[in-house]
């Protein structure tokens, strides 16, 4: 969805975030935080964006 949103190019290797999507890298980063996918039922965090 953020590829198609042209936020985020994807390659084989590496993930470039576009000059489009540096407004959102704290939103990119967080779909790629397995830490937080796997807590994310259990805790409320003060820091997310909004």
């Amino acid at each position: 969805e953020m590829e198609k949103d042209a936020l985020v190019e994807i390659f084989p290797n590496s993930i470039i975030v576009t000059d489009k999507g540096k407004p959102f890298v704290r939103n990119i980063c967080m779909a790629f935080d397995l830490l937080l996918q796997r807590n994310q039922p259990e805790s409320q965090l003060f820091s997310m964006t909004i």
